[in-house]
C-alpha cells in the first residue's frame, strides 16, 4: 500500500503543479463520465490510469468503480463480473503495481462490509 500512497501523492502533485490556474474536466462529450452520484475517492496506478469510487451507481443500481485510461471512462465489471456493492458507498480505492484494484467499505448482499479486488476481469471479495 505504500506504493499506492506514493502514486496518489504523485498524482496530486502533478495536478497541483500543472493545473494550478484552473480545474479541467477529465473526459468531455462522448468520453465524459455521465453518472448519478458523487465520487469521493480517487487513485491512480503505475500506468497513469485514474480510478474513482463513491456513491456512483451502475445501471443495475449497485455501487461501482470507474477507470479513466487517458481517453475514456469505463466501469470495472458489469453483469456477473460487477462489484457486489449494494449499499453504502465506496470509501477507498487503491491500485497495486501488479494491476489489481481494490475497493472497500461498502455493503454487499449479505449486509456486511468488505474489500474486493479487481484483477482486470472480475471483482472478488477478499
Amino acid at each position: 500500500m505504500k506504493t499506492t500512497y506514493i502514486t496518489f501523492i504523485c498524482l496530486l502533485t502533478c495536478i497541483i503543479n500543472s493545473s494550478a490556474q484552473s480545474w479541467q474536466k477529465v473526459g468531455t462529450g462522448t468520453n465524459a463520465l455521465k453518472l448519478t452520484g458523487t465520487g469521493n475517492v480517487i487513485c491512480s496506478d503505475v500506468h497513469n490510469n485514474i480510478y474513482i469510487g463513491g456513491w456512483y451507481r451502475d445501471d443495475s443500481g449497485g455501487q461501482s468503480v470507474y477507470k479513466w485510461d487517458g481517453t475514456s471512462w469505463s466501469e470495472l465489471g458489469h453483469g456477473s463480473s460487477a462489484l457486489a456493492a449494494t449499499g453504502g458507498q465506496i470509501q477507498a480505492v487503491f491500485a497495486d503495481a501488479a494491476g489489481n484494484v481494490y475497493a472497500s467499505a461498502f455493503d454487499n448482499s449479505s449486509a456486511g462490509y468488505y474489500v474486493a479486488r479487481w484483477n482486470g476481469t472480475r471483482w472478488s471479495p477478499l
